[in-house]
């Protein structure tokens, strides 16, 4: 398994499967990869079982396992994996109100990736986190200027992972009062909602999108 958690397993959690037999897939492949001695294996099972209880709503059981998946996959020097499962971590901390922390974990994980060949799959979702992170339209809108600066060109952004920056982005923009902007990135994601990644969770985000510049324009 080769930095798994990116685009493609995204897929299969995003994909209107049950979370519980996401659960039991990852905690199968986590236990066979260990019981084989495949240590990148391991550390992709965990990641994705804390990722699914994190979608689920179980914040403790999500923390645990994404702390491990962090731990394990810098073990092996996997710094894909370590990065994304800190950005989740950041997630897990946001949901809690920890914002703090859930800085603490994003700017980390940001370091991490910059480390990596392979970061072009983690700035989008990385600088979507800090949009979402923001406590006021205007510090939503920064986050946004910033990301903007930061993410440039086919070496830095992922068509499958790009919707995890357009969906905040759209919702950024919206909160602040720029639906132009805002129009721009609903746009983006209406495309790569239905045309590239067609998953149902995806469907609902643009929808999500439309509600926030619906309600902009009121």
């Amino acid at each position: 398994v080769f930095d798994g958690q990116l685009c493609i397993a995204q897929r299969f959690l995003y994909g209107a499967r049950p979370y519980a037999e996401v659960i039991e897939f990852a905690k199968s492949l986590a236990a066979e990869a260990l019981r084989i001695g495949a240590a990148r294996g391991h550390a992709f099972g965990i990641t994705i079982r804390g990722e699914a209880e994190l979608l689920a709503g179980d914040l403790a059981a999500a923390e645990e396992h994404l702390t491990q998946g962090a731990r394990l996959h810098r073990a092996i020097g996997g710094a894909t994996g370590e990065a994304f499962s800190l950005q989740r971590l950041s997630e897990v901390a946001m949901h809690r109100g920890r914002l703090d922390e859930a800085h603490a974990f994003l700017d980390e994980a940001l370091d991490v990736a910059r480390q990596t060949d392979v970061g072009f799959h983690l700035l989008d979702r990385i600088y979507g986190t800090y949009m979402q992170l923001a406590n006021t339209p205007a510090a939503a809108l920064q986050a946004l200027d910033e990301a903007r600066a930061a993410v440039h060109g086919p070496l830095e952004t992922c068509p499958g992972c790009r919707i995890t920056f357009t969906v905040p982005a759209a919702i950024a923009a919206a909160r602040a009062g720029r639906l132009d902007l805002a129009e721009d990135y609903a746009s983006q994601t209406s495309y790569l909602a239905n045309v590239v990644m067609r998953l149902p969770a995806w469907h609902a985000a643009h929808d999500e999108v439309r509600g926030h510049i619906g309600l902009a324009g009121n």
